[in-house]
C-alpha cells in the first residue's frame, strides 16, 4: 500500500484482523493431512497438540470470525457487496458442519480429510479473492 500510495494515510487497518484470522485458519487447515507424520516426527502443530477435531473446529471458527468481523467493520460497504463476499463462504462452512465433515475428517480417512481441507480452502479462497474486488468496486479500498 505504501509503495503505491506513498503514505499509509488511507490504509484500511481494520482489514488486518480478518486477514490474520484467515491465514491462521489456513495454517491449521494445511496441517491437518500431515497429522500422522507430524505426530510421529514430534512436530508441535495445533492438530498434534490438541487433536484433529479441535483443530478442525478451531479453523472453522476462525474463518467464521473473520467473515463476521469483515461485516462488523465495514459499515460503509454496500450490503449487497458484503453478501457477495460473505454468503458463499459462510454457506460452505455450514455445509461442512451439516455434512458431517467437521466430525469425521480425520487424517486416517484420506477421502474425508481431503474433502474437509478442500471445502475449507474453497471457502477461504472465495473470500480472499472477492473481498478486494468488492472493496475496490465500493470505493472503500
Amino acid at each position: 500500500f505504501y509503495v503505491q500510495h506513498g503514505t499509509l494515510g488511507g490504509f484500511r487497518w481494520a482489514i488486518l484482523p480478518p486477514l490474520y484470522l484467515l491465514f491462521h485458519a489456513g495454517n491449521i487447515i494445511t496441517a491437518l493431512p500431515d497429522y500422522p507424520s507430524d505426530r510421529k516426527g514430534g512436530k508441535r502443530t495445533l492438530p498434534v497438540k490438541h487433536g484433529e477435531l479441535p483443530a478442525r473446529l478451531t479453523a472453522l471458527l476462525l474463518l467464521a470470525l473473520a467473515y463476521f468481523s469483515v461485516v462488523a467493520e465495514s459499515g460503509h460497504v454496500s450490503p449487497i457487496y458484503l453478501a457477495i463476499v460473505v454468503l458463499p463462504s459462510a454457506c460452505i462452512l455450514v455445509g461442512v458442519v451439516t455434512s458431517g465433515l467437521l466430525r469425521r475428517a480425520d487424517a486416517a480417512d484420506v477421502v474425508t480429510c481431503k474433502a474437509f481441507v478442500t471445502w475449507m480452502t474453497v471457502s477461504q479462497g472465495w473470500f480472499l479473492c472477492v473481498l478486494p474486488v468488492v472493496l475496490l468496486l465500493d470505493g472503500a479500498a
